[in-house]
């Protein structure tokens, strides 16, 4: 039997996925947000955990230090004292003497996971009680913190997240890293908040109240999981709280990769997926239509219809990309 059927009917399984998802999109990005008090907005404490340094760092920290936020406390939590990142930390609060900036060095560990355990030790020196955990390769615009704190305002509210959009990509890998998880992030996030499904949170953001951490047993409930992010998210709706998925759009920002990082890095985002959601894993390979289409263009290369197939593929995640 040929390949081309089946590879067909792949991608046109992706294909209709897609075109849901496109106006999914277009009613999530219109949706009026749900917040009770738009004005909303209490002292906040960013812990951000850190290792190593990622592209466009110093920027990265600065769009957290400088939010046109009324109070504001930012916590750099790193584990080691010979962190790369550190020259880079102190230089952000140099050059912000105004802001209430703190870091944190400390290899206190308690669980397997060294991103949780930075978490832990920059959230014993949070000092409010709305908390946002962020990852250190993302970074935010001025406001960002006046439209993720308001929806909190909602007591029935436990966790609000936002999509990461990847962007400044400068060659091949990182490009087609950016492809992939753009498009593919918001096929998998929108149409779980918009059907009623949203469970997990994005270590792109992760904003709560202390009281709702403490609830779901600390970090220390999460502190040996892998995606601790997700775990997280499940953990806030167990006890019957929403998870709110924030139209906001965060980006990370990711402009060199070798070929060698790309593949590892994929694999590692695969590794979370089925430990996370073991049933949305086996289903993944529904998702590579765009991939499906080239492979029939190839088989096919004087097939106009081919190749008109694999541009309208490419043609719709791009229009995904587009709402970044």
């Amino acid at each position: 039997m040929a390949p081309e059927p089946f590879l067909v009917g792949l991608a046109l399984f992706d294909l209709v996925y897609l075109l849901v998802t496109l106006a999914l999109a277009d009613r999530f990005f219109s949706k009026t947000p749900e917040v009770r008090d738009p004005v909303f907005s209490p002292p906040v404490s960013i812990i951000v955990p850190i290792r190593g340094k990622d592209d466009g760092i110093y920027e990265n920290f600065l769009s957290l230090s400088r939010q046109d936020y009324p109070y504001v406390q930012v916590i750099f939590a790193v584990g080691e004292p010979n962190d790369p990142a550190l020259s880079v930390i102190h230089r952000v609060i140099q050059d912000c003497p105004d802001r209430d900036i703190s870091l944190v060095i400390s290899d206190r560990k308690i669980g397997i996971n060294d991103k949780v355990n930075n978490l832990e030790n920059g959230y014993q020196q949070a000092k409010y009680d709305y908390l946002v955990f962020i990852d250190s390769d993302i970074r935010v615009g001025p406001d960002y913190l006046r439209q993720i704190i308001p929806p909190l305002s909602d007591d029935r509210m436990g966790l609000v997240t936002c999509m990461p959009a990847y962007r400044e990509s400068q060659n091949l890998p990182a490009a087609l890293e950016l492809v992939g998880v753009n498009s593919n992030v918001f096929a998998m996030f929108i149409p779980l908040f918009l059907l009623g499904g949203m469970r997990y949170g994005s270590g792109a953001t992760l904003a709560m109240r202390r009281q709702v951490l403490e609830e779901i047993g600390g970090f220390k409930s999460v502190a040996d999981r892998v995606a601790d992010d997700a775990a997280i998210g499940q953990r806030v709706s167990e006890k019957g709280y929403r998870v709110y998925l924030s139209p906001t759009i965060v980006h990370t920002i990711h402009q060199q990769y070798s070929w060698r990082e790309y593949f590892f890095h994929t694999l590692r985002w695969n590794r979370t997926i089925r430990a996370v959601t073991p049933g949305a894993y086996i289903s993944f390979a529904l998702f590579f239509g765009t991939f499906y289409a080239f492979l029939v263009w190839v088989l096919n290369l004087r097939n106009v219809w081919a190749m008109a197939f694999f541009v309208s593929m490419s043609f719709i995640r791009i229009l995904l990309m587009s709402y970044y």
